[in-house]
C-alpha cells in the first residue's frame, strides 16, 4: 500500500468518523531499509507528546508492524478465510490498528481511541470487569 492510498484511506474512514484516528504512520520497505513518514496527528496527541516522544514511538511501532508483516509464521495455522486485511490491538482507551500488504508493499500503523468501536470498548470493559 503506497502513501498516497493510505492517506486516500484514511480520509474515506474519516469521512464517516471524523477525529477517529490518534496517528497514522506510513511505512515502506525500500532497499531493505524501513522508512515511514507521519502522516497525521490529531491535536489532542500533538500536544501530549513532544515531537521526540512521538518519533520514538512511531519508529518502535513501525519497526513491530514491519516485522509482524515479514514474518508471517505465527498466522500460518489459522484457518486460511482469505488475506490478512488487519491486525488490531488493544490496550486500555487506545488501540493500534495494522494494515499491511505484503512484506515488499508497506503499509500503515493508525492509534485510535478505543472508543471509536463500541464493542471493542464494552470487550475491554467486560474483561477488566472480570478482574483479568
Amino acid at each position: 500500500m503506497n502513501q498516497e492510498a493510505t492517506a486516500a484511506f484514511v480520509a474515506a474512514v474519516e469521512d464517516a468518523y471524523p477525529d477517529a484516528f490518534r496517528t497514522v504512520i506510513h511505512y515502506e520497505l525500500v532497499d531493505g531499509r524501513l522508512d515511514h513518514e507521519t502522516l497525521q496527528v490529531r491535536e489532542d496527541v500533538r500536544e501530549r507528546y513532544s515531537d521526540a516522544e512521538r518519533e520514538r514511538a512511531a519508529a518502535a511501532l513501525v519497526e513491530d508492524a514491519a516485522f509482524e508483516a515479514t514474518d508471517s509464521t505465527w498466522h500460518e495455522h489459522l484457518p486460511n478465510d482469505g488475506p490478512l486485511h488487519f491486525s488490531i490491538r488493544v490496550f486500555g482507551s487506545v488501540s493500534l490498528i495494522h494494515c499491511a500488504r505484503g512484506p515488499d508493499g508497506g503499509g500503515f500503523v493508525a492509534s485510535v481511541d478505543t472508543r471509536v468501536s463500541p464493542f471493542v470498548q464494552r470487550l475491554v470493559e467486560k474483561l477488566d470487569e472480570a478482574g483479568e
